[in-house]
């Protein structure tokens, strides 16, 4: 099993990364919460990697820090939980923001996430309640914290707009709503990166 990687990034797709290990490139599905960290293609990058092995498939997802990686995990446990939800999740916040929700016992904050229903929400309440001390890791959040961008406003549609509205939709957005909430949050010389960091945080 693959537990993490080192290389250099030739392509940056989002939600998608291609990294290339000693010739080899690796497919990999990384959260937004990770993607954005990530530095742009031809530099290298190092990433934990979650390697998942089933009878007919094989994927691989890539995380910035363990605890993001360790979330993954405990969160593929949950029952009806699979690997897309699991990166809705940590597309949406961080491991910390995970834990505070689920030490207050709210399931409201999960049912804005793509692919979690009320039912789904309350059922990973119960399940992780005794799990997330575990991996919840505070310097995470406190370099997030230092590097979130204010919230922006600009009019006009251009190429890291569209960038960032094609990547919102891969993680389950509804485009119309993905269309207006990156409308919203674009500022004159924002990345796509950037503009996804924003609509996430703003969530």
């Amino acid at each position: 099993m693959i537990g993490s990687l080192r290389g250099k990034i030739l392509e940056k797709n989002a939600p998608e990364v291609l990294l290339e290990v000693y010739g080899v490139g690796y497919e990999l599905a990384v959260p937004m919460m990770s993607f954005y960290k990530l530095p742009e293609p031809g530099q290298e990058a190092f990433l934990y990697i979650a390697h998942i092995i089933k009878e007919d498939s094989e994927s691989m997802y890539g995380f910035a820090d363990k605890s993001s990686k360790r979330l993954f995990l405990e969160l593929i446990k949950v029952s009806g939980i699979g690997p897309k939800t699991a990166l809705a999740v940590l597309s949406a916040m961080t491991p910390e923001d995970f834990a505070r929700v689920i030490r207050d016992g709210s399931f409201q904050p999960l049912t804005k996430i793509p692919g979690v229903g009320k039912k789904t929400a309350e059922r990973i309440v119960v399940e992780m309640r005794d799990r997330v001390s575990e991996w919840a890791d505070p310097k995470t959040q406190a370099e997030v914290q230092q590097s979130s961008p204010a919230a922006p406003v600009l009019p006009e549609t251009n190429q890291e707009e569209e960038e960032a509205c094609q990547a919102i939709i891969a993680l389950g957005y509804k485009p119309q709503w993905a269309s207006a909430a990156v409308h919203k949050a674009y500022k004159k010389g924002m990345s796509a990166e950037e503009v996804i960091k924003a609509v996430l945080a703003a969530v």
